[in-house]
């Protein structure tokens, strides 16, 4: 089984898609949670996300 490299540090998608990182499209997903226009969605962070 061929295994993909995980593209830790990469921030090019053009480097993603060329040398065959994982990439997962979550475009539709945005849709779907857009559209189901729910009273509240719930977005988690990791701890100290964002901290200084």
């Amino acid at each position: 089984m061929d295994y993909k490299p995980l593209p830790i540090g990469i921030d090019n998608f053009e480097l993603l898609i060329t040398r065959g990182y994982y990439f997962i499209d979550k475009t539709l997903f945005m849709k779907d949670l857009i559209d189901k226009k729910g009273a509240v969605t719930l977005f988690t962070r990791p701890r100290r996300f964002g901290k200084t």
